[in-house]
């Protein structure tokens, strides 16, 4: 399948799902792919037919600066679409107050600071969707659809099908906004062959999610 198809293809799977899933979340990363879907969705073009998709990203309260000013060029390109959902304060008192600092804190500390926003993020959303293999520990990235057992609703890739290649291609031509580099959970620059991205290192089991209140 040609380039210009497989956009074509993809299209039409995002207006099936704005159609059909009303409303659908989409989970920004800020991964190259996760840019490259925001632009297809929320392009001046297509915006209005895409409407019913939600765009969401979780700040942890760890993210690189980085990350901060690619969400003030996502809210300059596309307008104010991007909702940002945060750890709960309480939440994370309770967490510090009842675990400390002992050898799992970083696992049981991204149950606070990201699986439960995510919970929140995706609430009275009848689908979401992702460029990327973000917070998917059991699917791999070209899977175009999964059925999500913990918040019980699909989860597509629509760009699943997309190379490599395609996708950076795309991004150069339109002049996406893109990190310029990934990091660790400790905020240490890695490789881009690495595919660490702030969401994925160290993340917490749905075992351990699931004995956290």
């Amino acid at each position: 399948m040609r380039a210009v198809e497989k956009m074509l293809a993809t299209k039409r799977l995002l207006s099936h799902l704005s159609r059909d899933f009303i409303p659908v979340a989409m989970f920004q990363s800020f991964s190259v792919e996760d840019m490259v879907l925001a632009d297809l969705i929320y392009s001046d073009l297509v915006h209005q037919e895409y409407s019913n998709i939600n765009m969401f990203t979780i700040d942890t309260g760890r993210l690189p600066d980085e990350s901060h000013h690619l969400m003030e060029e996502i809210r300059e390109r596309y307008g104010d679409i991007l909702k940002v959902f945060y750890p709960n304060t309480s939440e994370l008192e309770k967490f510090d107050a009842q675990f400390g600092v002992r050898g799992d804190y970083q696992n049981r500390s991204n149950v606070v600071r990201l699986l439960k926003p995510l919970e929140r993020a995706l609430q009275h959303h009848n689908a979401w969707i992702t460029g990327s293999d973000a917070l998917n520990f059991t699917i791999g990235s070209d899977s175009w659809i999964s059925w999500d057992e913990k918040h019980q609703i699909p989860r597509f890739n629509p760009l699943s099908r997309w190379s490599k290649e395609e996708i950076q291609s795309y991004s150069k031509h339109h002049g996406l906004p893109v990190h310029g580099y990934l990091v660790d959970a400790h905020q240490r620059p890695q490789p881009i062959e690495s595919g660490l991205w702030w969401w994925q290192p160290q993340l917490a089991s749905w075992e351990i999610n699931q004995n956290i209140a």
